[in-house]
């Protein structure tokens, strides 16, 4: 390798496993040696150049985040100078200084924070949301169906993942006793330093001002009150310490993917899992002071947690694995931590009783249409201010938005 380095036509970069690795000094040509604790590295034959690196600070973390250094030197002037900074300039140096106080310096952070945070909430988070559907939800939605329930989804992402819309959803929702609630959030989270009220994360929800960020205990605590038969709060989020970051117990401010098939034995798993359970569940995806990671896997690239996630859900569904709270959380918990080597450790409480399945609700009828006459010449004559024709077309138009109605009451609501 020496020889092609000094020919100049190649570049040549070259690393093997004794670097970094330390020996005792050899004293003379009989390979005596001395104390173990008189030792040296051992230094690779050929050209040694050491490199020390570093975090990015934060002007480094501008540039990554596609900030130009003639804006970076305009702000370091006016500090300089003490001048005034423009609104608009201060909100984005701002908004970058929360970020870079929430993802830190570290290269492979910044890049996936980089790779993440764009306004289509990012490609781990986009497969992560198309799997949780295909492998959970539309699974659970299609086995209630049959016992008579029907599934309204709210589906928050993009730009309409936002804080507030969170706060309302939660709050605004309303129940009936046998109502089934599934709460699932996807997305950068974090946790105070030194905060020992919870052990459950802070969700950022899209954006990365403290005082905007809620609690996904808060969450679990509003649909717990709603009173419904069964309620699960998911959160899969880090909950590493962040500074900047402070502890709360509620928001500080105010304001289907295709068809799904699956055999009897399965659906009725899931309908055990669901209707054979009254209470709630509480989960996140990491311990207080860890991030939940992405890896690769059969499905791509996104969260190891709800790939995880869905796995076990999988084998419920197989009979594989006991169709309570219990068995598919405690499954994942130990799924997780052992593919991330204890650098993950989910949290739950399952607060729930195993009851009676609720009687299936009646099954709606569809109004019966009937028959329209055509009004006689007669009728028409003795219609004072409207025509019978007019009325009965009229009466036409409300049963067709009658039957209408049945038909999208009946329908999944998506919005």
């Amino acid at each position: 390798m020496k020889s092609f380095t000094l020919d100049g036509r190649y570049d040549v970069i070259a690393s093997g496993s004794m670097l970094g690795v330390d020996i005792p000094k050899d004293i003379d040509d009989e390979g005596s040696w001395k104390s173990e604790n008189d030792i040296e590295p051992l230094e690779p034959t050929g050209y040694d150049e050491q490199i020390t690196t570093y975090a990015l600070d934060f002007e480094e973390f501008c540039w990554a985040n596609g900030i130009k250094e003639s804006e970076i030197s305009k702000l370091r002037e006016s500090i300089r100078e003490k001048k005034e900074i423009g609104p608009a300039f201060m909100d984005v140096f701002s908004r970058l200084f929360r970020d870079f106080m929430l993802v830190g310096g570290m290269p492979e952070a910044v890049q996936t924070f980089i790779d993440t945070k764009d306004e289509n909430v990012g490609e781990i988070d986009i497969l992560g949301r198309k799997v949780l559907y295909g492998r959970y939800i539309n699974l659970i939605n299609a086995a209630l169906a049959t016992k008579g329930y029907t599934a309204k989804i709210y589906d928050y992402y993009d730009s309409r993942l936002t804080p507030e819309n969170c706060k309302a959803v939660v709050q605004n929702l309303r129940c009936q006793p046998n109502d089934i609630i599934m709460f699932y959030y996807i997305g950068h989270g974090g946790r105070a330093i030194n905060d020992k009220s919870t052990v459950y994360p802070q969700m950022c929800l899209g954006q990365s001002y403290n005082e905007r960020m809620i609690p996904l205990d808060w969450v679990y605590n509003q649909l717990k009150s709603k009173g419904a038969r069964l309620s699960v709060t998911i959160g899969m989020c880090c909950n590493s310490e962040t500074r900047g970051m402070t502890a709360k117990i509620a928001p500080q401010f105010s304001p289907n993917y295709g068809n799904t098939y699956m055999t009897d034995s399965e659906a009725a798993r899931i309908q055990e899992l669901c209707l054979n359970y009254k209470g709630n569940v509480l989960v996140t995806s990491a311990s207080p002071g860890q991030t939940s990671v992405c890896a690769e896997s059969n499905l791509g690239y996104f969260d190891t947690y709800t790939n995880v996630l869905v796995h076990a859900f999988d084998a419920l569904q197989k009979g594989e694995l006991t169709p309570s709270w219990d068995a598919l959380l405690a499954e994942t918990k130990s799924t997780v931590n052992e593919v991330t080597k204890n650098r993950q450790t989910p949290i739950f409480e399952t607060h729930v009783t195993k009851v009676s399945a609720p009687q299936q609700p009646a099954q709606k009828e569809a109004p019966k249409q009937e028959n329209v006459e055509k009004p006689t010449p007669k009728q028409k004559e003795n219609s004072s201010e409207e025509s019978t024709e007019e009325q009965s077309a009229q009466e036409l138009f409300n049963k067709i938005a009658t039957i209408y109605d049945y038909l999208a009451d009946t329908s999944i609501n998506e919005e």
